[in-house]
Parts: C-alpha cells; structure tokens; sequence
C-alpha cells in the first residue's frame, strides 16, 4: 500500500523563506521562459556534517525516467538538480532534451518549478518553505515527524508501508553505537536492501506530481 500525505494530518506550522526573485525571471535565466510549467527534480542529498543517509535517495534513473514521462507535456521544462558532493552528479551521457536543464543545486532558482520532486533531504523542506510545491519520497524516515506540512494540498509525501520502514527513529537516531543502524557516521539499511525507496514506481511519483499540477495551475 502506498501512504501519501492524504492519509494523514499535520498540525505543524508552514515554514516561509522569502524569494529573492521573481519567477517568471528565474525561468527567464534558465532559458525556460516558454514553458508553462517547470519541474524540478533532486535525485541526491542525504549527506549532512557528522551523518550519512544515502539510503534515503531514490535511484537517479528513476528520476531520469520520470523526467521523460513529464517531459512529454509539452508545456513543461524540467530542471535536473545535482548536489555539491562527488557522488551527487547525474551520469555522463544522458540524454538531455531541449527542455532539459542540469543545475546545481542553487535555493534562488527552485521558486521557478511548479513542482519540486525530491527525498527526505534539506531542498525539498526549502523548496516547501518557498511556497513551491512538492512531491517527498520518504523511506527511512518518518514522514509523520518531519515531512512538509500539507500545505492546502501543495505538498504530498509518498512512502510504502513496509514493516521495517521508518527506520530512522528518534532512538535510532541518537544510539550510533548501536551496528545495526550504524556504520561510523553512515545511517545503514538494517536489512541491507534498501526495499523502502526501491518500492516506489516512477508511475507513483508521476500520478501524484501530475495531480498537484492540475489542482495548482
């Protein structure tokens, strides 16, 4: 069963950053103008000072595929986000349509998405905290705890509900001596599977994304 943010209810505040520019120049600068819509999409994160949590990420070529789903609306450019780290680029050689534009991670340009897809990391709460809309993918984690607030339907959280996810608890969190969970500072799948964010279809993510592009637009 997949558990989106529908099934639940959140009493948290909605955190607000101000934007330092305007959309419409945002899409301007990344020669995207033309485009009703952009959607910006970060396969990577998971990497904070002291703690490690790859597991979180939901493979790149997921991303990749679900680009080319929302691609073919043909009122819609796509923003692939990398990260600073080495291991947060996309690959060498991918096909990069004319509505393709590959950015690092940069908090001045996610106000231009109509959509901002990501897992549990630090730019999808940013991009929530901006007013942009988001779509989180959430394994390890609970989405209870530290998911975007709903936001009058603006954000939505995906996850499985698997009997060994959320993993990262309160208690797991804080007992790093505990080498069930802990591989020096890398957050580990206990299971070594990593079935919570594997278990999320490109078709899911696609439904949901199209969904708030419908109810916002």
């Amino acid at each position: 069963e997949v558990l989106t943010q529908n099934n639940y209810a959140t009493v948290s505040p909605v955190p607000v950053l101000k934007r330092n520019f305007d959309k419409n120049e945002i899409k301007k600068s990344l020669g995207l103008e033309k485009y009703k819509t952009v959607i910006g999409l970060f396969p990577f994160g998971g990497v904070n000072p002291g703690t490690k949590m790859r597991i979180k990420r939901w493979d790149v070529s997921n991303y990749l595929r679900l680009a080319e789903m929302l691609s073919e609306k043909t009122e819609t450019g796509i923003v692939l986000f990398e990260g600073r780290e080495e291991d947060e680029k996309y690959p060498a050689g991918i096909n990069l349509k004319s509505n393709y534009r590959v950015r690092t991670i940069d908090f001045n340009l996610i106000p231009a998405c109509g959509v901002f897809i990501s897992a549990d990391t630090g730019p999808l709460h940013i991009a929530a905290a901006l007013g942009v809309p988001t779509v989180g993918l959430f394994g390890p984690s609970d989405p209870l705890l530290v998911a975007p607030p709903d936001g009058d339907g603006r954000n939505v959280f995906i996850r499985q509900e698997l009997p060994c996810s959320p993993c990262y608890t309160p208690s797991s969190a804080v007992d790093r001596k505990n080498r069930e969970y802990w591989n020096g500072d890398n957050f580990i799948c206990r299971l070594g599977t990593g079935e919570c964010m594997k278990s999320i279809t490109v078709d899911e993510v696609f439904k949901e994304t199209v969904k708030i592009l419908n109810n916002t637009q």
